[in-house]
């Protein structure tokens, strides 16, 4: 069992091969042969091997006619490689007197001793053509394009037998023939006969084809007896012919005044052979066909790059130039005729038109040469520094317009302009100002116009400018009054007559030691709840009054009397250089002789001896003040550390303001709202926040316990000093009790006024 199957195999395993090179290895072979009597015939049999394998082929001839043979230079066998074929050539040589027959011959073919190919093919033995053109070729014919050219040629038979001559025609594309009686011609031996045919020729088209090329054409006539060809050989060349192309011609001119412009004309010679050009405008003088150059009503026209002497090539190009220049004037236009003519063949002449006419161009530019209006103050006036150019092509007028948007006023110093071509005027004065109620950080919209009468709106430009906001405060009115009880009322009346939204800080204080505080109109930021000696107002609107109160108590206890000063220190929240003060004076009226408690009474008698108690008395006092003052003026540092950079305190009063309370001007700071608003929302917060902060109720206690230690020490040594002068009795008055010298300012109100 085993051995049968491993028989079988090895039995497919041969059978496979074969039966693959029997799909992939090919044979061809003619299936006719003709030949002549005594002739030596060449059979071709091509044997193409598909296979990857090399092949072992051999040819034998199984069926050969007597007296016939087949003669190979090499034994009949051979190898083909792989993906190879090869062309195997046998001749056949057939007897002088084999009669005119057909004959059956057959080879086979082995492949690798397995395969095998079997074919025969026919033998035809016949006479050989003789045929003969009576022209020889070389022959040299001349057409016109698009023509036809009637050609007639003979031919003779010099076989032995009649033979059928079919006839063809090898022509360049482009190229045609008709033949009018038939291709077939059948001409007994000896015999001539003649073959019409007619050529069409071709269209010259971009000069092909030209003058210069020969067109080869042969006439062809096939033996029907074996096939055999013979030839004439011609050639045709097409007569001159002379045309051109219009490729392109530019646009027509549009022109400045006196300005110029060339318009591009190309043509092209599409005949086939070179050709020269007659190019110009029609001439009014009989002496002369065409000119290139003329004049008309102030218009000049020329031509430019003709170059008439020479030749366009076949199917080359030339561009030439019309140019046409204007009269410097406003309007006007032109035609001109254009003549192209192809030397030798003047019917083909063509004619042109080209005209150019006058357009005005309206144009102008607008510069700012200088503006200073980007800010200015209400009721102040700026000026924009202008200056027109006229970009046109002709001297033109122009006006100028100014539109507005906002509460501004406006000045032209000129409004219309006759300029010249590329000439620019003198500088235009524009004036801007904001009425005098103008808000600060109001904007206003400015648009100035360039116009043409009939070109309409040119350029504009646009400008924005801000109204400048200032400061101004008014004192309205400045009151006092003194009341039963000794204390002083004051009543302070301002007005913001600046344009746009303040704030003051406002402070206090007395060139004597006695008590008195501001009152804070409502909405006032201060720290203080009692003798309250500062406080902050934001937000004060503009054209609205703002007043507030303080009172202060006049000394009773200065035997001299003298002057009780109060000064208000009043600073810009937005600026902090505008400061300016308000002062009330009061008189403190001196302890007369009559007061009961004889006060000022002293015994000069007993003055030398207290002399040195009293002074120890004021070194006491003066002590003591100097202690208090440091109190406040620490407290008074620390707060206005708190309150920097928004306004400094003056601890010490200044000369005396003039009697009619007038105030310092200085011109507005440049805030915008924004920063305003900053500042005003930052005075409510401390700047310098404590780690814990002190309530009202302790700082007012302190106060207090300060003011009264001061009055206290006072009352006490003026007490020890009293009891000592009543003792000695009153003699004279004591030197120390002597009035200092009072620094007065005058409000420009009396006692009585108040």
């Amino acid at each position: 069992m085993r051995r049968g199957l491993c028989m079988a195999l090895v039995m497919t395993s041969l059978l496979l091969p074969l039966a693959h090179a029997q799909d992939e290895v090919t044979f061809s072979a003619p299936e006719t042969l003709t030949a002549y009597q005594d002739d030596n015939r060449s059979l071709a049999i091509v044997i193409d091997n598909g296979g990857l394998n090399v092949i072992e082929w051999q040819v034998n001839f199984t069926q050969i006619p007597s007296d016939f043979s087949v003669w190979y230079p090499f034994e009949m066998v051979g190898s083909i490689d792989g993906q190879q074929s090869e062309n195997i050539v046998f001749q056949i040589i057939t007897p002088d007197d084999a009669p005119l027959n057909v004959y059956k011959l057959a080879f086979r073919i082995e492949i690798d001793g397995d395969l095998t190919f079997n074919h025969s093919f026919d033998l035809i033995i016949q006479y050989p053509s003789n045929l003969a053109f009576g022209v020889q070729s070389g022959s040299v014919l001349s057409v016109a394009q698009l023509d036809q050219l009637p050609i007639a040629v003979n031919i003779t038979n010099y076989a032995e037998i009649e033979d059928t001559v079919t006839f063809s025609m090898e022509s360049p594309e482009g190229w045609d023939v008709i033949w009018p009686n038939g291709v077939n011609r059948t001409i007994s031996p000896s015999d001539l006969s003649f073959i019409e045919f007619t050529i069409l020729s071709p269209a010259v088209i971009n000069g092909t084809p030209s003058n210069d090329d020969l067109a080869a054409h042969r006439l062809i006539a096939t033996s029907s007896l074996d096939e055999e060809q013979i030839y004439w050989d011609f050639s045709l060349r097409l007569e001159t012919y002379r045309n051109f192309s219009i490729d392109y011609i530019g646009n027509n001119l549009t022109l400045d005044p006196g300005g110029s412009g060339r318009i591009e004309v190309t043509i092209r010679n599409t005949g086939n052979v070179a050709q020269k050009f007659d190019i110009g405008f029609p001439s009014s003088n009989q002496g002369e066909s065409i000119v290139t150059s003329g004049s008309d009503n102030g218009w000049q026209y020329s031509l430019y790059k003709l170059y008439p002497s020479e030749a366009i090539g076949i199917n080359q190009s030339r561009t030439f130039e019309v140019a046409i220049q204007s009269p410097y004037s406003q309007d006007g236009e032109i035609s001109v005729q254009l003549e192209i003519r192809p030397l030798g063949n003047e019917a083909k002449t063509q004619s042109l038109s080209f005209s150019g006419i006058i357009i005005l161009r309206h144009e102008v530019q607008m510069q700012i040469t200088d503006n200073q209006c980007d800010e200015i103050l209400p009721r102040s006036t700026c000026e924009i520094k202008l200056r027109l150019t006229n970009n046109g092509n002709y001297m033109d007028e122009f006006s100028l317009s100014v539109e507005q948007s906002g509460n501004i006023q406006t000045a032209l110093s000129k409004a219309s302009f006759n300029l010249d071509k590329s000439v620019s005027s003198d500088e235009v004065i524009l004036s801007l100002t904001f009425p005098e109620n103008t808000t600060a950080e109001t904007i206003a919209t400015t648009i100035i116009t360039v116009g043409h009468e009939k070109a309409g709106e040119l350029q504009s430009i646009t400008v924005q400018t801000t109204a400048k906001g200032f400061l101004l405060w008014s004192l309205v009115e400045a009151e006092q009054n003194l009341g039963a009880d000794q204390k002083l009322s004051m009543k302070v009346v301002l007005l913001n007559q600046g344009n746009y939204d303040d704030g003051l800080q406002v402070s206090i204080s007395s060139s004597h030691l006695t008590n008195f505080t501001l009152i804070p109109p409502s909405g006032a930021v201060f720290e203080d709840s009692e003798n309250i000696r500062s406080f902050e107002m934001f937000q004060i609107p503009r054209n609205t009054e703002f007043n507030f109160r303080a009172w202060a108590l006049v000394p009773q206890d200065i035997s001299a009397g003298g002057n009780l000063e109060i000064n208000l220190t009043l600073m810009s929240v937005s600026d902090e250089n505008q400061i300016f003060y308000v002062g009330f004076n009061q008189s403190i009226p001196a302890i007369g002789n009559d007061n009961v408690d004889a006060f000022y009474l002293v015994d000069v008698g007993s003055l030398v001896q207290t002399l040195g108690a009293m002074i120890a008395a004021w070194w006491g006092f003066c002590a003591s003040l100097f202690i208090a003052l440091l109190i406040v003026k620490k407290a008074y540092a620390d707060r206005k550390k708190r309150l920097q950079p928004l306004f400094e305190l003056r601890t010490e009063p200044e000369e005396p303001k003039n009697t009619d309370l007038s105030m310092e001007k200085k011109p507005a700071p440049e805030v915008s709202k924004e920063q305003f608003t900053q500042a005003f929302l930052a005075q409510s917060k401390p700047l310098e926040p404590t780690k814990q902060p002190v309530s009202r109720e302790v700082i007012s206690a302190a106060s207090t316990i300060i003011d009264h230690h001061g009055e206290e020490d006072v009352i006490n040594k003026m007490n020890a000093l009293a009891q000592e002068i009543s003792s000695t009795g009153p003699k004279s008055l004591h030197e120390a009790n002597k009035s200092l010298d009072q620094q007065t300012q005058n409000t420009g109100l009396t006692e009585l006024d108040l």
